[in-house]
């Protein structure tokens, strides 16, 4: 089960800030890709990546209307974050061919162009009209 320190800020407890259904696909994504370890934050500082899931009004990252600020996005990460760059790289563009192909059947509406996010994978619940969700997700650039 996702944790707030998982998807949450610091300080910030209420899991009621994210849509449950992100959470619900987060939960399915873990427990397939259970040996790529899956995750969106940590800020203990064994890991260097932070404001990837929920993001406060006040936060700098990320654009006024983010997604992430609605509580409707995550930026998923594949396991050990220390690793060579091109290591995380070919893991995360693993990760990203899965969720084009099959995102989704787990519920994800959108993902970020791979060329924008080389070393994390955006998923989203924004809907794109006119866009038949239901039969593959919408990839957008910024």
């Amino acid at each position: 089960m996702a944790t707030k320190t998982d998807v949450l800020p610091p300080g910030i407890s209420d899991m009621s800030l994210l849509n449950p259904e992100l959470l619900r696909i987060y939960e399915a994504l873990r427990k397939d890709f259970r040996a790529c370890e899956l995750y969106v934050n940590e800020w203990d500082g064994k890991r260097v990546n932070d404001w990837c899931g929920y993001r406060t009004r006040e936060c700098s990252i990320g654009a006024v209307n983010s997604a992430h600020k609605k509580g409707l996005a995550l930026d998923l990460h594949t396991g050990t974050p220390f690793a060579k760059i091109e290591v995380r790289k070919t893991r995360n563009a693993g990760l990203w061919e899965y969720l084009k192909e099959h995102g989704h059947e787990y519920g994800i509406k959108r993902i970020e162009d791979l060329a924008s996010t080389p070393t994390w994978c955006h998923i989203d619940l924004v809907e794109k009209e006119k866009w038949n969700h239901q039969e593959a997700v919408y990839v957008f650039k910024l």
